[in-house]
C-alpha cells in the first residue's frame, strides 16, 4: 500500500480523487492546500481555512497549509511536498485533474523534483463519467466560485448534486469546471465522519471573479453517530 499526500483544494474533485485512492488501495496520510497569500482562502476554490480544516476533521487525516502568490506557486508546492515527503514518507501526491494537458505536466514536473509519483485518479474521464461518479458516491458541495463572464452568479452557493446539467451544457459550460468556469467547497463525502453545514458569510467580487465565503454553522452527526 503506497502512502500518498492528497492536493486538497476542498472541492468536489480532489474529493472525488482522494476517494478513488483510496479505493485503489492508497493509504492517504496528509491534505496539502495552495492557500492565496493575500486574501484567506484556498486557491481558486476560494475555501477558507475555517471549512478546510472542518473537512480535514471529517476525514480524520492531517492537513498542510502552504502561502503562495501565483508568482512563487512553484517554489511554494515544491518545498511543501518535500516537507510531508520527509514526515509521512509518502511516494505519491494525488491530484484531481481531468484532462487539461498543461496541469498534468506541471504536477508531474514539480512531484518527480519531490521525490515522489503524481497519481491522477479522474484522468481522461468523460465529463458524464465524473459528474454522475461525484453524485453516485455521495459527494456533496455548494458552488463557492463562479467566473461571472461565462457563468451567472445566481448558481453561486447551489448544491453541485442540485445543478441542471442540461442547461449549463447548453450554455457551454464544463459540467465539471474543469476550465474555471466555477468551484465548489465539500461538505458531504462517503469516508466523512459526519457533515460540515455551511453558511454564507460574505460574498466577494474580484475582477470578473464572484466568491461566496463559507462558515462552518456546525457538523451534523451522520446516522448512527453520536455527538
Amino acid at each position: 500500500m503506497s502512502k500518498a499526500i492528497v492536493s486538497w483544494s476542498g472541492g468536489k474533485d480532489s474529493c472525488l480523487a482522494l476517494y478513488q485512492a483510496l479505493r485503489q488501495g492508497y493509504e492517504i496520510v496528509a491534505l496539502l492546500v495552495m492557500m492565496n497569500d493575500k486574501m484567506p482562502f484556498s486557491r481558486s476554490n476560494g475555501a477558507s481555512k475555517t471549512v478546510l480544516v472542518s473537512q480535514a476533521k471529517a476525514i480524520d487525516i492531517p492537513i498542510h497549509f502552504v502561502y503562495s502568490s501565483w508568482t512563487d506557486y512553484e517554489t511554494s508546492l515544491l518545498a511543501g511536498l518535500k516537507e510531508l515527503k520527509q514526515q509521512y514518507q509518502a511516494e505519491a501526491c494525488i491530484f484531481g485533474d481531468i484532462d487539461i494537458i498543461e496541469h498534468r505536466k506541471f504536477e508531474e514536473k514539480v512531484v518527480k523534483a519531490a521525490g515522489m509519483t503524481a497519481h491522477l485518479p479522474l484522468w481522461e474521464q468523460t465529463r458524464a463519467v465524473v459528474s454522475n461518479a461525484i453524485i453516485a458516491s455521495g459527494i456533496k458541495a455548494k458552488i463557492s466560485v463562479v467566473r461571472t463572464t461565462v457563468m451567472p452568479n445566481s448558481f453561486l452557493g447551489e448544491d453541485y448534486h442540485l445543478l441542471p446539467f442540461n442547461q449549463l451544457e447548453a450554455m457551454n459550460i464544463d459540467v465539471c469546471g474543469e476550465n474555471g468556469e466555477f468551484h465548489t467547497i465539500v461538505y458531504d463525502a462517503p469516508f466523512f465522519s459526519r457533515p460540515i453545514e455551511l453558511g454564507v458569510k460574505e460574498r466577494h467580487t474580484i475582477g470578473d471573479v464572484e466568491l461566496c465565503e463559507f462558515v462552518v454553522l456546525k457538523g451534523a452527526a451522520k446516522k448512527g453517530i453520536g455527538e
